[in-house]
C-alpha cells in the first residue's frame, strides 16, 4: 500500500496523532507490524519515530498507529522553516517485503 499523509506538528505543546488504516472499508490489521516515520529537513536534525523507540504505537487488532511527541520533543525540532519530507513506513511481520508507505511534507507550525 502506498499514500500521502502531510502532518502538522504545532509548537508549544506535545503531538499526538492516531491513523486508522483500512482496506475496502474494512479494518486492516496491523498486528506483529513495526513502524518508523523519518522527517527530514532540508537543514537541521532529523527527527525519527519508530515502535523501537516508542514514538509510535501500533494497535494492531484496531488497525491504528500513533505518533507521540512530548512537548519538549517538539520544542527541540531545530528546523525553523517548518517543511520537511515525511516518510512513515509499517512493515509486514514476516519477510514478505509487504510495506505500507505514506510520503508527503510535514509542517511545523
Amino acid at each position: 500500500m502506498v499514500g500521502n499523509w502531510n502532518p502538522s506538528i504545532t509548537r508549544g505543546g506535545g503531538w499526538t496523532r492516531t491513523l486508522t488504516f483500512t482496506q475496502s472499508g474494512a479494518v486492516f490489521s496491523l498486528v506483529d507490524y513495526e513502524a518508523e516515520m523519518t522527517l527530514t529537513p532540508g537543514t537541521g536534525t532529523t527527527v525519527t519515530l519508530s515502535t523501537d523507540n516508542g514514538k509510535l504505537t501500533i494497535n494492531g487488532a484496531a488497525g491504528t498507529l500513533t505518533t507521540e511527541l512530548t512537548a519538549a520533543e517538539v520544542a527541540a525540532i531545530d528546523w525553523s522553516q517548518g517543511v520537511v519530507q515525511s516518510v512513515l513506513t509499517v512493515i509486514s511481520p514476516e519477510d514478505t517485503g509487504e510495506a505500507i508507505e505514506l510520503t508527503g511534507i510535514a509542517n511545523l507550525v
